[in-house]
């Protein structure tokens, strides 16, 4: 069948030849990579934790588990990592791409040398699936105007559903994208993001499966569980009535002592002290251990929860008889998150804003926290306790923020089942291992573009020789400015923490520590090897050197004025058209704290009741809506799901167009007076006690036409479409006053 296809004068003198669209790889192996999203290493079952998770434990039960396995200590730097086997800078991804800067190994543009492994798997005849949370897409690319070569679909992936920003509410998401669109789910009615997410992942692998049963399939399922917010039917949560009432002390302990029986701890590993802004749990009246004690209950049933929909997973490829020949990967991008801080959070965007309910307000919402309306986050002791037996959470370097669970599944090449592994490894490691269990070798272009080394270790050697002395000798980190590295069985942490804005960081003092010894950096040894420090602080220059993590930024709110790309040109007066697709984030116009005009033109319905959303902008947890109902044009502005702020005028009779117009003019900062104006009509005034200071939610959309998600104000459920006719809406804003930029920092980070 080699060289050119034989074509004659008559069919008798031809060759059939058909062209082969992909590489057949009928009978190869299966692959499914399950992300959890700010699951520390202490909160799976089978890592010691009280949470349980029967399925998850039962994939270590059924492969391995790994009890060095680390992370970038940040979402989108670790999915970067995980996907193409390189470091998180060398990918651009140095942190999340809401705080990209102009720098290689920082401007969130992954470059296409970079490889994804559905990028491989796709070329190599697999299908390719993925579905939860993408954000590794600029934020200035996130709108349907595109460019679309950095959704998954550009980057080797079939098919998509899920989200491509940091955090979504689970209960009614409002829109999530498809492939390369948007596509409406306004939630409710029992809806839940996570079972959503677990249907369409099995619909994929169904049908693929229907039409060929010898085809194999890369499925990447990354949930948005357990990031905030800890969205779960109550029932999940009730179910843990009783467990978390001794605290978060009491609960470390035990986690460790489980470690130690599972034989993930050495018995001579004892907790560290706690961690920074974290009380002692015997020192909290009974009110705050009953409010923390619930926070806890609603995290955990929401891990249980994620835990049954990958069971389902699970249970559907052993029905259809795919699952001993699929390679499950199970792991987590970071540890536990502190952003709950002190006291835990209802509501994160009133917090970003600065508007702190007192603590008694916070009691009130005990019972119905983690259900719709709550955007809920649990306090930062519970993440001390989730990240056992390590120091410090999500975002550091210490061992807390980067040391995660790791599990593999595959008995049809793993006959070691319930075994630990112990070797040093990084999120780096995974796809080269991958791609050597599947006996695939790295190419050297795809799509034509030449491809950089996988700068990840193949673990795969460790599946088949449990003591095999770790091949991974070096690994750096670097996060927000804080600094640490891994050399042969060392590590050396940087005094420095992330976000510090001190600079300066020749003058760092270096901690060291014998990671075999003392795996949760207990026991200082920089004062007895100083040259082993000075080695190691040599090393860590050398690889930031390689692997464009310079320049180093320790920046906080500082770096926000720092030029970064933007949608489109700059404009101050923006127009949408109606029923398009949704606007989020930075595609969005932006209103806070300036003068805005909305204006637009509407039709009544001409056969039945007009009625319905104009123009909406954000959630329940803050935005603003301009809708008719009962005969009414009605604006409500929402600060922060807090308090509104009304002004209602008479739509008038008749069947001609009708202008309407909102004037807003601020008399000083987050406040002013609004005017709405319906026809020939006086205008309708109003004051606008508060505006949403500085923070708008990221996962609430710009939408004309209807509203999706969780509604603006509650005088409509989603999408409420309007029935009428709406020409266009323009929006016009003025010159902005003052932001706290430290406020939009902390609610970006929180948000990925």
């Amino acid at each position: 069948m080699g060289g050119p296809q034989r074509i004659g004068k008559t069919r008798e003198e031809s060759e059939v030849r058909w062209p082969q669209s992909s590489p057949v790889a009928d009978g190869r192996t299966n692959v499914v990579v399950i992300l959890l999203d700010d699951v520390g290493f202490g909160q799976i079952g089978c890592y010691g934790s009280s949470i349980r998770t029967p399925n998850i434990d039962a994939l270590a039960a059924d492969g391995i588990r790994y009890s060095a396995f680390h992370t970038t200590a940040l979402c989108s730097p670790t999915r970067a990592a995980l996907l193409t086997g390189r470091n998180h800078h060398s990918c651009g991804m140095a942190s999340i791409p809401q705080l990209a800067l102009g720098y290689p190994g920082h401007n969130a543009v992954m470059p296409p040398t970079h490889g994804m492994l559905s990028e491989i798997l796709r070329d190599r005849g697999y299908n390719t699936f993925a579905v939860g949370k993408w954000h590794l897409t600029p934020d200035y690319e996130q709108t349907a105007a595109g460019p679309f070569d950095r959704w998954p679909l550009g980057r080797g992936f079939e098919r998509f559903y899920g989200f491509l920003m940091g955090m979504i509410d689970h209960w009614h998401p409002g829109a999530l994208a498809q492939d390369n669109q948007f596509v409406d789910r306004p939630g409710g009615n029992g809806y839940h993001l996570s079972v959503d997410l677990t249907d369409r992942a099995i619909d994929y692998l169904a049908g693929a499966h229907s039409a060929n049963p010898a085809k194999p399939f890369f499925l990447y399922l990354a949930y948005g569980a357990g990031h905030s917010p800890h969205h779960v039917p109550l029932e999940y949560a009730d179910a843990y009535r009783g467990v978390f009432d001794e605290g978060w002390d009491v609960e470390r302990q035990r986690v460790l002592d489980r470690q130690k029986e599972l034989g993930l701890m050495a018995e001579s590993v004892e907790l560290p002290e706690r961690n920074w802004g974290v009380a002692a749990w015997d020192t909290l009246s009974d009110d705050h251990r009953r409010l923390y004690t619930r926070m806890q209950e609603v995290y955990a049933g929401f891990i249980t929860h994620t835990d049954r929909q990958i069971g389902r997973v699970v249970e559907f490829l052993r029905r259809i008889g795919r699952l001993d020949d699929t390679m499950i990967v199970f792991l987590s991008d970071n540890g536990a998150s502190l952003e709950g801080q002190e006291h835990g959070i209802i509501n994160e965007y009133a917090m970003y804003n600065a508007l702190f309910p007192e603590f008694p307000e916070l009691l009130e919402h005990i019972e119905r926290i983690g259900g719709p309306g709550y955007m809920n986050h649990y306090p930062r002791g519970w993440s001390m306790a989730g990240n056992t037996p390590f120091r410090e959470w999500k975002r550091s370097v210490w061992q807390g923020g980067i040391a995660d669970p790791f599990i593999v599944r595959w008995p049809d090449r793993i006959r070691t089942a319930g075994q630990i592994r112990r070797q040093y490894h990084h999120v780096t490691d995974v796809m080269p291992t991958i791609l050597e269990a599947l006996d695939i070798e790295p190419p050297s272009s795809i799509d034509g573009v030449p491809q950089s080394e996988i700068e990840g270790v193949s673990m795969w050697y460790s599946v088949l020789e449990p003591d095999a002395r770790s091949r991974k000798l070096v690994q750096y980190y670097e996060m927000l400015g804080h600094r640490a590295i891994y050399y042969d069985g060392w590590k050396a942490v940087a005094d420095h923490p992330p976000m510090s804005s001190r600079g300066d960081f020749d003058q760092d003092r270096w901690f060291l520590y014998d990671m075999e010894a003392d795996p949760n950096e207990t026991t200082d040894l920089s004062a007895e090897h100083p040259d082993m420090v000075q080695d190691l602080v040599d090393r860590w220059w050398v690889e930031a050197g390689r692997y464009n993590v310079l320049p180093i930024d320790d920046r906080g709110h500082e770096r926000w004025p720092d030029p970064r790309p933007s949608v489109g040109p700059d404009r101050d007066t923006f127009e949408y058209l109606p029923n398009t697709q949704p606007v989020f984030a930075r595609g969005a116009v932006n209103t806070l704290n300036r003068d805005f005009d909305i204006v637009t033109t509407v039709s009544p319905c001409p056969s039945g009741l007009t009625e319905g959303v104009i123009f909406a902008h954000g959630n329940r947890f803050g935005g603003y809506t301009l809708f008719v109902k009962d005969g009414e044009v009605r604006f409500v502005y929402n600060l922060c799901g807090l308090r509104e702020y009304r002004v209602t005028a008479p739509l008038p009779e008749g069947d001609g167009p009708v202008r309407v117009s909102v004037i807003y003019r601020r008399e000083a900062d987050h406040r002013g007076n609004v005017r709405l104006i319906v026809g020939e009509a006086e205008p309708v005034k109003g004051r606008i006690g508060m505006t949403i200071p500085w923070v708008f939610p990221a996962h609430g959309s710009l939408n004309c036409g209807l509203d999706r998600g969780l509604s603006v104000c509650p005088d409509y459920e989603a999408p409420f479409a309007f029935t009428g006719r709406i020409d266009r809406v323009s929006v016009t804003v003025g010159e902005q006053g003052s932001l706290d930029r430290a406020k939009i920092l902390e609610a970006a980070l929180a948000e990925q």
